[in-house]
């Protein structure tokens, strides 16, 4: 039995599609004990989009598919209420974005390698950017998409909350943050150090984010590494162990400088976000595009 659990937040115009991409699974075809569960949070904020219509639509379709929702807005408090809410005979827990494309066998995958290691509490799939045409100016694009699909990006060595397997038994040790700016990935990836395995099988596919997006996932990292150290002091030295770990660099000067433009954009931003209490976690336009 096994659960897959996805948090939602404003995602009218992915909800059929990332049905449909888990349905493919080969897990999920072969396995007759399984649930999918919607969980749609901020549903209490005004003007809230379809999400809910929807996934109930599915539910009545699919009986296999369960719908939560919460009036606060927060992944954490979402991921909370799916280990909660999901059934207590699961024994694995599929934790995967509404906004994601997944390569088939990803699931199966994940699977796979917590059968193979009792020893690990959880398997994370590799996130990488889709390759998407680009006009000859969007170089900086380019560079963004290419960025996060280096095999020595440090995002290609930790759990990745875009989509990841975990125990349910170890799931239900664990409290996500109450600070809703904390990265639930990067909290798990703290918490479950030396006992998680990135899985180079299990790839999931996002949509890249233009400059503006990028920018402002800069000042989300830094507000939540920055939280981390502050609230949870015993996991910082593994944070810092981490960020701190060479990775090779290569490329002209220009493009040293503008990582080191980025750098330091992304440390005064998240200093000005923590002191005057900014919400980190808008709606980011550029990676909603639907999938064709």
């Amino acid at each position: 039995m096994f659960s897959v659990c996805v948090p939602v937040y404003r995602e009218e115009g992915a909800m059929r599609f990332i049905a449909d991409e888990i349905r493919k699974q080969g897990i999920w075809k072969e396995n007759k004990d399984k649930e999918l569960i919607f969980c749609i949070n901020g549903t209490g904020e005004p003007g809230y989009d379809n999400s809910v219509k929807i996934a109930e639509e599915l539910a009545k379709e699919d009986p296999a598919i369960k719908v939560i929702t919460l009036q606060e807005k927060g992944k954490n408090y979402a991921c909370n209420e799916l280990v909660r809410r999901s059934r207590k005979d699961s024994e694995v827990l599929f934790f995967i974005d509404a906004d994601v494309k997944l390569r088939e066998g990803t699931l199966d995958a994940l699977n796979r390698a917590l059968i193979g290691n009792p020893r690990l509490a959880a398997a994370g799939a590799i996130s990488v950017f889709a390759k998407e045409p680009t006009k000859k100016h969007e170089f900086l694009k380019r560079r963004i998409m290419d960025s996060k699909n280096d095999p020595a990006s440090s995002t290609q060595r930790v759990i990745n909350g875009r989509c990841y397997a975990i125990r349910k038994s170890e799931a239900e040790k664990i409290r996500m943050p109450k600070d809703q700016r904390i990265h639930e990935d990067d909290f798990l990836t703290l918490k479950l150090w030396d006992r998680f395995r990135v899985v180079k099988e299990a790839v999931v596919y996002s949509h890249a984010p233009n400059v503006a997006d990028a920018l402002r996932l800069q000042r989300r990292t830094e507000v939540s590494s920055t939280l981390l150290r502050r609230n949870y002091p015993k996991l910082a030295p593994i944070l810092d162990g981490l960020i701190s770990t060479p990775v090779p660099f290569k490329g002209r000067q220009i493009r040293r400088v503008m990582k080191t433009g980025v750098s330091m954009f992304r440390k005064v931003s998240g200093k000005v976000a923590l002191m005057h209490g900014v919400d980190t976690w808008p709606k980011m336009k550029s990676t909603k595009r639907p999938w064709k």
